[in-house]
């Protein structure tokens, strides 16, 4: 009986060699029969059934939304993973870090910018900005640097602006936005822990 489930579990394993998982349960199910111990060869055939599902964290879901851009969109990110940030300046950074409506207002307009363009029939698409100091004109350069658009300011001051142009083959959408890298940093920092302190004393003086 052992030598038929044994010839029976090696035919299966011949079936099944391209499935990594099961060709660990077999490897363990064999030794086991060897020993002269007994194995169910439908939970062998049913690998799948012991595995466990990762629940999904926030890294996962901004990797499988930026999936679900870069597939609908057929994106060409330069980044080749959404695990890798994209390296922000500091100024960029700054900007975020002090205005984050101004930033996310810039990001999400940038972001729909290279959409249309990569919907559109045309070349390019350009969107231009309302008159703003030079800092953030400055923010909106260097965040069209992580789009792969193009920036040019028009006008003296105080009604200079920026127009920002996409380019339907050469832009892109950055992995994540840097409000998202700014969160994620803050969330890695360690918080220092409570101060345990001793019990008050009752013996009076």
């Amino acid at each position: 009986m052992a030598r038929t489930q044994l010839k029976n579990l090696n035919i299966n394993v011949e079936q099944n060699c391209k499935n990594p998982s099961f060709g660990i349960m077999s490897v363990l199910a064999a030794s086991k029969m060897q020993e002269g111990g007994s194995v169910d060869l439908s939970e062998v055939q049913r690998p799948a059934s012991m595995l466990k599902t990762l629940e999904c964290d926030d890294e996962c879901r901004v990797e499988a939304r930026t999936r679900r851009l870069a597939l609908a969109l057929q994106i060409r990110n330069p980044d080749v993973s959404a695990k890798l940030a994209p390296r922000y300046s500091d100024h960029v950074r700054a900007t975020a870090a002090r205005e984050p409506g101004f930033a996310r207002q810039v990001h999400d307009r940038l972001t729909e910018l290279v959409q249309l363009a990569k919907k559109s029939k045309q070349k390019t698409r350009a969107h231009s900005f309302p008159s703003m100091n030079w800092q953030k004109r400055q923010f909106i350069h260097e965040l069209c640097e992580q789009f792969g658009c193009e920036s040019v300011a028009y006008d003296a001051e105080p009604n200079r602006n920026v127009v920002a142009t996409a380019d339907k083959e050469k832009s892109w959408l950055p992995a994540m936005s840097v409000l998202e890298v700014l969160a994620r940093e803050a969330g890695k920092r360690k918080v220092p822990g409570p101060v345990l302190r001793a019990p008050a004393s009752n013996i009076k003086n």
